[in-house]
């Protein structure tokens, strides 16, 4: 925590370095070169120390200020400078990297010493060997014998000048208000390990100290000189430097952040505008998988705001208006056995609250419904509603837009087994238009899940949609086969008409002529092939010529990996299998691959002994410990 007197803190320790002062320092002090340099004040302010460089080619300028209106006015002031808005202790800067720091540090006590001898110690480091340091410091406060002692150890050739007196203590410019002094010093290659006391008597008599009567005196026989109207004889030669050194943010300011989000961030990007935009008319969502017909799934639809403030005709044809919100509420659970032995005397569960709104449009009237009463309501309307829902929210799949072949392969897996009450072995319809469904999920967007209960199918029907995968990627290699030679053969037959016949139009033709239909050739391919089909051939393993049998892999817990190899060799005799044990066969399942005749091989690879790994499931209901409940005596 700062402290300090009561106008310091008032104003952050901040006293802007009057421009006049500024413009002598860096014109009369110093001689900077005529190659590129740095110049870095680590608590810029307004950016009064910079902004006589401002002006010089050569120069590349860096100040850092906490004080976010301040640093702004830095900017606009010094619009080729380098601005950072933070604390300077949280700005890390490559050590050695600076030709020139220039500063004028905040006149206040932190983190149990003087900021300026902190700021001093972070700046020097900075600086490169030889570099120039030149700091303002109160000399009637600050310059005590820890900060001198810094500097001695620190800087070599170290001078001092005062400001001027103008005899004025409300004149910012003048010695009288401040008692300021004007250090500057080169940093010595390596600090010494204890300062010369020669160097620390020098520069002892810098010091503006007060005497038993309270009054001011100079420590030495002299004040330090004035700051020179004109360039002195030995003024201190600036170093070059390399541009761009690297500075390191450890603790971004908020005005920081902000300046950073006006010009990058993921909020930048034009599908983050699109997905936390309102639109006004409805709410935008991918389409779904299949189509909504299900009771819950329709009324999530609802319930979720998608047909709000529409026109909506009911069953008995009234027209009405729906308003949906959807809220939360806590309720009592039940306490299991094994909870009440453990103390469990109480338990709540979070659900959801539906509320809707029915504004009926002949009568005017308004009605509410809340929890069960919701669903109660929409029972009668869902099937009315279904329509308009299916409207907004088209499937990719809608029954009746899967190709034939797919319809084939389906219906040929799993032909092992009927379901009880089935009217034939294999895949029930349903089951089919999900593996339809997924197929083209994954030709779309290459990936695809799916849930359900236990004994709901869903291994086999894993095991139809890779089939189908199997079967599109060896009917496109055999068109893909049958293309190259088709290509051949009108080749061959174009070189053999005679030279003034072998014309685009003549090759055109022949191409017609051999050319043969194709069912995947020709059409959109799925999002998956090209991919695999770089992946493959870029890699050493496998080699330039894409594989035979398409690979596949399930990745399972280990207790069930005999239930995929039974469940894969029952559905789908026709597939080779692998079984990975350990890294190596990861290399074997692509060599079968390569050389197997099978539709494909599915590599069997198991996640841990027993369950998925780094998954983690939470019960939907969490105990809250209440702490011991006093529980009264029993009445004899």
């Amino acid at each position: 925590m700062a402290y300090g007197t009561l106008p310091n803190i008032a104003n952050a320790g901040h006293e802007p370095t009057p421009d006049e002062r500024a413009d002598q320092i860096a014109r009369n002090l110093l001689k900077l070169p005529r190659s590129h340099f740095t110049v870095i004040d680590g608590t810029c302010g307004e950016g009064n120390l910079l902004a006589p460089f401002q002006g010089n080619a050569h120069a590349e300028l860096i100040g850092i200020e906490i004080n976010g209106k301040w640093a702004d006015l830095a900017a606009e002031r010094l619009p080729q400078a380098q601005i950072i808005t933070a604390a300077v202790e949280h700005v890390t800067i490559a050590p050695n990297s600076i030709s020139l720091a220039t500063l004028n540090p905040p006149y206040l006590f932190t983190n149990g010493g003087r900021m300026e001898l902190q700021v001093f110690r972070q700046l020097c480091d900075a600086v490169q060997p030889h570099g120039v340091i030149a700091c303002i410091i109160p000399a009637r406060s600050a310059w005590d014998r820890r900060f001198i002692t810094a500097w001695a150890r620190r800087c070599y050739e170290v001078r001092a000048w005062k400001f001027p007196s103008s005899g004025d203590i409300e004149d910012r410019a003048g010695f009288e208000r401040y008692s300021q002094i004007v250090v500057i010093g080169y940093k010595r290659p390596q600090p010494l390990a204890e300062a010369d006391e020669r160097d620390i008597a020098l520069m002892q008599q810098w010091r503006y100290i007060r005497d038993a009567d309270g009054e001011y005196h100079w420590g030495g026989k002299e004040p330090p000189p004035d700051l020179p109207d004109q360039p002195i004889a030995d003024p201190y030669r600036v170093p070059p430097a390399a541009a761009r050194p690297t500075i390191t943010i450890r603790k971004a300011s908020e005005a920081l952040v902000v300046q950073a989000l006006a010009h990058s961030g993921c909020h930048r990007d034009p599908r983050w505008a699109a997905a936390t935009t309102y639109t006004p008319g409805g709410i935008t969502t991918p389409p779904p998988l299949m189509p909504l017909i299900g009771k819950a799934h329709l009324a999530a639809e609802v319930l979720n705001g998608r047909l709000d403030g529409r026109i909506i005709s009911g069953p008995s044809g009234q027209q009405v208006v729906l308003l949906t919100n959807m809220g939360k509420q806590v309720i009592a659970a039940s306490i299991e056995t094994a909870e009440r032995e453990r103390g469990v005397v109480a338990k709540s569960q979070e659900i959801d609250n539906p509320l809707l709104g029915v504004l009926d449009l002949t009568t005017g009237e308004t009605s509410y419904y809340q929890g069960d009463a919701v669903f109660s309501f929409l029972d009668d309307w869902l099937p009315i509603l279904a329509s308009q829902i299916l409207d907004l929210r088209q499937p990719r799949y809608d029954l009746n837009n899967a190709d034939d072949w797919m319809l084939q392969v389906a219906a040929r897996i799993g032909t092992d087994k009927q379901l009880p009450r089935a009217a034939h072995p294999g895949l029930a319809d349903p089951q089919i238009h999900r593996v339809n469904a997924m197929f083209l999920a994954l030709a779309s967007k290459r990936r695809v899940a799916i849930q359900g209960q236990p004994g709901t199918g869903k291994t086999r029907m894993i095991i139809a949609l890779m089939a189908q995968n199997a079967y599109y990627w060896q009917t496109l290699r055999r068109e893909e086969a049958a293309a190259v030679e088709e290509e051949a053969q009108a080749q061959v037959a174009w070189r053999a008409l005679p030279t003034d016949k072998q014309t685009v139009a003549a090759l055109h033709a022949l191409r017609k002529q051999h050319r043969t239909p194709k069912t995947s050739l020709g059409k959109k391919q799925p999002a998956w092939v090209q991919p695999f089909k770089v992946a493959w051939r870029s890699n050493s393993c496998t080699g330039p010529n894409l594989p035979h049998a398409l690979p596949q892999a399930i990745t399972t817990p280990k207790r069930v990996t005999t239930t995929w190899e039974r469940e894969i060799g029952g559905a789908w005799p026709e597939a080779e299998i692998v079984v990975v044990e350990d890294y190596t066969d990861i290399a074997r399942w692509m060599e079968r691959c390569r050389v197997s005749t099978a539709p494909s091989v599915i590599a069997i690879i198991s996640q841990s002994l027993t369950a998925p790994g780094r998954i983690t499931w939470t019960t939907a209901v969490q105990p809250v410990d209440q702490g011991l409940v006093s529980v009264p005596e029993p009445r004899r």
